[in-house]
Protein backbone atom coordinates (compact mmCIF):
# COMPACT_ATOMS: atom_id res chain seq x y z
CA UNK A 1 0.00 0.00 0.00
CA UNK A 2 1.17 3.73 -0.79
CA UNK A 3 0.70 7.15 0.21
CA UNK A 4 1.68 9.82 -1.84
CA UNK A 5 2.21 13.68 -0.64
CA UNK A 6 3.36 17.02 -1.79
CA UNK A 7 5.40 18.64 1.25
CA UNK A 8 7.09 22.04 0.64
CA UNK A 9 7.57 21.30 -3.18
CA UNK A 10 9.17 17.95 -3.21
CA UNK A 11 7.37 14.43 -3.57
CA UNK A 12 7.27 11.98 -0.49
CA UNK A 13 6.09 8.55 -0.68
CA UNK A 14 5.01 7.50 2.74
CA UNK A 15 4.02 3.30 2.73
CA UNK A 16 3.73 0.64 4.79
CA UNK A 17 7.11 -0.54 3.85
CA UNK A 18 7.14 -4.31 5.36
CA UNK A 19 6.18 -6.51 8.12
CA UNK A 20 8.45 -8.63 10.61
CA UNK A 21 6.78 -11.68 11.65
CA UNK A 22 7.37 -12.63 15.23
CA UNK A 23 6.33 -16.12 17.09
CA UNK A 24 4.31 -14.79 19.52
CA UNK A 25 1.90 -11.48 20.17
CA UNK A 26 3.98 -8.64 21.13
CA UNK A 27 3.68 -7.01 24.69
CA UNK A 28 6.37 -4.74 25.02
CA UNK A 29 8.86 -2.95 23.23
CA UNK A 30 12.61 -0.73 23.54
CA UNK A 31 14.69 0.73 20.71
CA UNK A 32 18.39 0.77 21.57
CA UNK A 33 20.49 2.04 19.19
CA UNK A 34 19.79 -0.19 15.86
CA UNK A 35 18.10 -2.63 17.77
CA UNK A 36 14.66 -3.36 18.61
CA UNK A 37 13.65 -5.03 21.53
CA UNK A 38 10.28 -7.04 21.70
CA UNK A 39 8.48 -8.62 25.11
CA UNK A 40 6.30 -11.19 23.80
CA UNK A 41 3.30 -13.43 25.57
CA UNK A 42 4.77 -16.32 25.03
CA UNK A 43 7.90 -15.88 27.63
CA UNK A 44 10.23 -14.78 24.92
CA UNK A 45 11.99 -11.37 25.11
CA UNK A 46 13.41 -10.99 21.38
CA UNK A 47 15.52 -8.84 19.32
CA UNK A 48 15.70 -7.36 16.04
CA UNK A 49 18.43 -6.00 14.09
CA UNK A 50 17.39 -2.95 12.03
CA UNK A 51 20.33 -3.24 10.11
CA UNK A 52 20.97 -6.86 9.16
CA UNK A 53 17.35 -7.50 9.84
CA UNK A 54 17.81 -10.21 11.84
CA UNK A 55 15.76 -11.86 14.76
CA UNK A 56 17.07 -13.20 17.47
CA UNK A 57 15.70 -14.82 20.57
CA UNK A 58 17.81 -13.26 23.50
CA UNK A 59 16.54 -14.91 26.72
CA UNK A 60 13.35 -16.93 27.05
CA UNK A 61 11.66 -16.93 31.46
CA UNK A 62 9.53 -19.28 32.77
CA UNK A 63 6.14 -20.49 31.85
CA UNK A 64 3.72 -19.61 34.41
CA UNK A 65 0.12 -21.50 35.70
CA UNK A 66 -2.80 -19.63 37.49
CA UNK A 67 -5.63 -21.19 38.80
CA UNK A 68 -7.14 -22.13 35.25
CA UNK A 69 -4.46 -22.84 33.14
CA UNK A 70 -1.49 -24.41 33.91
CA UNK A 71 2.20 -24.03 31.46
CA UNK A 72 1.35 -20.93 30.06
CA UNK A 73 3.35 -18.05 28.70
CA UNK A 74 4.52 -14.84 30.65
CA UNK A 75 4.33 -11.66 29.07
CA UNK A 76 7.02 -9.55 29.17
CA UNK A 77 5.31 -6.14 29.93
CA UNK A 78 8.34 -3.33 30.18
CA UNK A 79 12.00 -3.39 28.81
CA UNK A 80 14.81 -1.26 29.11
CA UNK A 81 18.41 -1.69 28.32
CA UNK A 82 21.93 -0.11 29.67
CA UNK A 83 25.64 -1.24 28.26
CA UNK A 84 24.79 -4.84 28.21
CA UNK A 85 22.28 -4.96 31.08
CA UNK A 86 18.66 -5.18 30.35
CA UNK A 87 16.08 -5.14 32.76
CA UNK A 88 12.15 -6.57 32.42
CA UNK A 89 9.12 -6.71 34.10
CA UNK A 90 7.52 -9.94 33.59
CA UNK A 91 4.90 -12.25 35.32
CA UNK A 92 5.37 -15.48 37.29
CA UNK A 93 2.36 -17.78 38.67
CA UNK A 94 -0.79 -16.57 38.74
CA UNK A 95 0.08 -13.19 36.94
CA UNK A 96 2.48 -12.19 39.99
CA UNK A 97 5.22 -9.65 38.52
CA UNK A 98 9.09 -9.62 39.28
CA UNK A 99 11.49 -7.61 37.96
CA UNK A 100 14.68 -9.42 35.77
CA UNK A 101 18.13 -8.36 35.26
CA UNK A 102 19.47 -9.83 32.07
CA UNK A 103 23.50 -9.85 32.48
CA UNK A 104 26.23 -12.11 30.69
CA UNK A 105 23.73 -14.70 30.44
CA UNK A 106 22.39 -14.82 33.63
CA UNK A 107 18.98 -13.61 34.44
CA UNK A 108 18.55 -12.39 38.44
CA UNK A 109 15.46 -11.23 39.77
CA UNK A 110 13.05 -9.75 42.27
CA UNK A 111 9.30 -10.35 43.02
CA UNK A 112 7.25 -7.11 43.18
CA UNK A 113 4.07 -5.74 43.31
CA UNK A 114 1.68 -6.34 40.64
CA UNK A 115 1.08 -2.80 39.85
CA UNK A 116 4.37 -2.05 38.52
CA UNK A 117 4.26 -0.69 35.16
CA UNK A 118 7.69 0.59 33.87
CA UNK A 119 11.11 0.80 34.40
CA UNK A 120 14.22 2.88 33.42
CA UNK A 121 18.26 2.86 34.02
CA UNK A 122 18.84 5.86 35.22
CA UNK A 123 22.65 4.91 36.14
CA UNK A 124 24.53 1.17 35.97
CA UNK A 125 23.18 0.48 39.65
CA UNK A 126 19.82 1.57 39.58
CA UNK A 127 16.29 1.33 37.95
CA UNK A 128 13.94 3.92 38.36
CA UNK A 129 10.62 2.01 38.22
CA UNK A 130 7.10 3.44 37.96
CA UNK A 131 3.71 2.40 39.35
CA UNK A 132 0.36 2.25 37.86
CA UNK A 133 -0.49 4.44 40.73
CA UNK A 134 2.13 6.91 40.43
CA UNK A 135 4.69 5.37 42.71
CA UNK A 136 7.83 5.98 42.24
CA UNK A 137 10.48 3.45 43.23
CA UNK A 138 14.28 3.06 43.30
CA UNK A 139 15.82 -1.03 42.77
CA UNK A 140 19.57 -0.55 44.22
CA UNK A 141 21.51 -3.57 41.95
CA UNK A 142 23.86 -4.31 43.53
CA UNK A 143 21.91 -4.92 46.96
CA UNK A 144 18.66 -5.92 44.78
CA UNK A 145 16.45 -4.11 47.18
CA UNK A 146 13.38 -1.85 46.27
CA UNK A 147 12.85 1.30 47.78
CA UNK A 148 9.72 3.69 47.40
CA UNK A 149 10.17 7.36 46.68
CA UNK A 150 7.50 9.25 46.07
CA UNK A 151 3.96 9.25 44.34
CA UNK A 152 3.73 11.79 41.63
CA UNK A 153 0.19 12.33 42.05
CA UNK A 154 -3.33 11.68 43.56
CA UNK A 155 -5.34 10.77 40.58
CA UNK A 156 -5.73 6.93 40.50
CA UNK A 157 -3.33 5.63 37.91
CA UNK A 158 -0.60 7.35 35.23
CA UNK A 159 -1.22 6.71 31.86
CA UNK A 160 2.62 6.80 30.37
CA UNK A 161 5.77 7.69 31.27
CA UNK A 162 8.95 8.43 29.60
CA UNK A 163 12.64 8.77 30.87
CA UNK A 164 14.87 11.25 29.11
CA UNK A 165 18.18 10.35 30.30
CA UNK A 166 20.22 13.53 28.72
CA UNK A 167 18.32 15.70 31.41
CA UNK A 168 17.60 13.26 34.11
CA UNK A 169 13.96 13.55 33.89
CA UNK A 170 10.85 11.55 33.77
CA UNK A 171 7.66 13.16 31.81
CA UNK A 172 4.41 10.83 33.03
CA UNK A 173 1.14 11.59 31.79
CA UNK A 174 -2.12 11.17 34.16
CA UNK A 175 -5.86 10.38 34.73
CA UNK A 176 -6.26 14.00 35.20
CA UNK A 177 -5.10 15.35 32.27
CA UNK A 178 -1.95 16.87 33.74
CA UNK A 179 1.64 16.23 32.53
CA UNK A 180 4.32 16.25 35.10
CA UNK A 181 8.04 16.37 34.91
CA UNK A 182 9.74 14.87 37.94
CA UNK A 183 13.65 15.62 38.37
CA UNK A 184 15.44 12.40 39.52
CA UNK A 185 18.13 14.63 40.68
CA UNK A 186 16.55 17.02 42.63
CA UNK A 187 13.32 14.20 43.56
CA UNK A 188 11.07 17.24 42.50
CA UNK A 189 8.11 17.84 40.53
CA UNK A 190 9.70 20.61 37.90
CA UNK A 191 6.63 21.44 36.04
CA UNK A 192 2.96 20.45 36.21
CA UNK A 193 0.69 21.13 32.74
CA UNK A 194 -2.56 20.63 32.96
CA UNK A 195 -3.58 20.58 29.60
CA UNK A 196 -6.67 18.21 29.58
CA UNK A 197 -9.38 17.86 32.25
CA UNK A 198 -9.52 13.93 30.72
CA UNK A 199 -7.69 10.76 30.71
CA UNK A 200 -4.22 11.52 28.95
CA UNK A 201 -2.94 7.78 27.75
CA UNK A 202 0.02 7.94 26.20
CA UNK A 203 2.78 10.70 26.29
CA UNK A 204 6.15 11.42 24.04
CA UNK A 205 9.05 13.71 24.64
CA UNK A 206 12.45 14.44 23.63
CA UNK A 207 14.10 17.66 25.07
CA UNK A 208 11.32 20.72 25.61
CA UNK A 209 9.06 19.14 23.18
CA UNK A 210 6.16 16.52 24.10
CA UNK A 211 3.02 15.06 22.60
CA UNK A 212 0.41 13.78 24.40
CA UNK A 213 -2.78 11.58 23.78
CA UNK A 214 -5.96 12.57 25.12
CA UNK A 215 -9.60 11.13 26.03
CA UNK A 216 -10.63 14.24 25.16
CA UNK A 217 -10.11 13.17 21.26
CA UNK A 218 -7.17 14.92 20.19
CA UNK A 219 -3.36 15.24 20.69
CA UNK A 220 -1.73 18.09 22.34
CA UNK A 221 1.65 18.61 21.06
CA UNK A 222 4.35 21.24 22.61
CA UNK A 223 7.36 22.43 19.97
CA UNK A 224 9.23 23.90 22.87
CA UNK A 225 7.53 27.44 22.55
CA UNK A 226 3.38 26.52 21.97
CA UNK A 227 0.93 24.35 21.85
CA UNK A 228 -0.32 22.60 18.85
CA UNK A 229 -4.09 20.81 18.54
CA UNK A 230 -4.85 18.02 16.54
CA UNK A 231 -8.66 17.00 16.68
CA UNK A 232 -9.35 13.48 16.34
CA UNK A 233 -12.98 13.93 15.68
CA UNK A 234 -14.95 11.11 17.74
CA UNK A 235 -12.17 9.16 18.50
CA UNK A 236 -9.41 9.02 21.45
CA UNK A 237 -5.96 9.33 20.99
CA UNK A 238 -4.87 6.22 22.29
CA UNK A 239 -1.26 6.14 21.61
CA UNK A 240 1.58 8.34 20.78
CA UNK A 241 5.26 8.96 19.50
CA UNK A 242 8.14 11.25 19.06
CA UNK A 243 11.14 11.24 17.31
CA UNK A 244 13.67 13.60 15.98
CA UNK A 245 11.86 14.51 12.46
CA UNK A 246 8.34 13.60 12.91
CA UNK A 247 5.35 12.87 15.58
CA UNK A 248 2.65 10.69 14.89
CA UNK A 249 -0.87 9.76 16.91
CA UNK A 250 -3.12 6.66 16.83
CA UNK A 251 -6.53 6.39 16.94
CA UNK A 252 -9.10 3.92 15.46
CA UNK A 253 -9.18 5.70 12.51
CA UNK A 254 -5.90 4.87 11.83
CA UNK A 255 -2.34 7.34 12.18
CA UNK A 256 -1.53 10.69 11.63
CA UNK A 257 1.95 11.84 11.08
CA UNK A 258 3.22 15.63 11.70
CA UNK A 259 5.87 17.84 11.16
CA UNK A 260 8.19 19.05 14.54
CA UNK A 261 6.84 22.78 13.49
CA UNK A 262 3.48 21.66 14.12
CA UNK A 263 2.30 20.71 10.90
CA UNK A 264 0.58 17.39 9.63
CA UNK A 265 2.39 15.60 7.88
CA UNK A 266 -0.08 12.71 6.33
CA UNK A 267 -2.15 9.91 7.34
CA UNK A 268 -2.40 5.93 7.38
CA UNK A 269 -4.96 4.05 7.00
CA UNK A 270 -4.27 1.77 9.43
CA UNK A 271 -6.84 -0.88 10.57
CA UNK A 272 -4.94 -3.76 13.07
CA UNK A 273 -4.85 -4.08 15.90
CA UNK A 274 -4.68 -1.38 18.55
CA UNK A 275 -1.06 0.26 18.68
CA UNK A 276 1.18 0.42 21.96
CA UNK A 277 3.97 1.31 20.56
CA UNK A 278 5.29 3.93 17.96
CA UNK A 279 8.46 4.35 17.25
CA UNK A 280 11.00 6.61 15.01
CA UNK A 281 14.29 4.79 13.41
CA UNK A 282 15.88 6.31 10.83
CA UNK A 283 13.11 7.29 8.12
CA UNK A 284 10.95 4.54 9.17
CA UNK A 285 7.91 4.82 11.63
CA UNK A 286 7.50 1.08 13.80
CA UNK A 287 3.77 0.43 15.26
CA UNK A 288 3.79 -2.18 17.39
CA UNK A 289 0.20 -3.84 18.80
CA UNK A 290 -0.74 -6.91 20.80
CA UNK A 291 -0.09 -8.69 17.52
CA UNK A 292 2.58 -11.43 16.12
CA UNK A 293 3.69 -8.97 13.56
CA UNK A 294 5.01 -5.69 13.54
CA UNK A 295 4.82 -2.96 10.69
CA UNK A 296 7.58 -0.32 9.73
CA UNK A 297 6.16 2.17 7.18
CA UNK A 298 9.02 4.02 5.49
CA UNK A 299 8.98 7.67 4.97
CA UNK A 300 10.95 8.39 1.92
Amino acid sequence: MKFFVVLMGLFVCLFADYKLDIPANAVSAKLYKNQLFIGTDNSQLLSYDLINKNLNKVLEVPNISTTIEENIGSRISAIDIRDGKIAIIYETDNRQRRIGIFENNKLSYLDVEEGLKELFFIDDNTLLVVGLSSELYYLDLKTFKLSFQTKLTYSSWIGDSEYLADRNVLVAVSEGGVVIYYDLKTKKIIKELPIQKDILYSVGAIGDKFVAGSAENLAYYFDGKKAHIFESKDKHVLRVGLGDKFGAYYNEDGIDIFTLDGKKFKHIDYDKEQVHYMLFWNDELITVAYDNAIYFWSIK
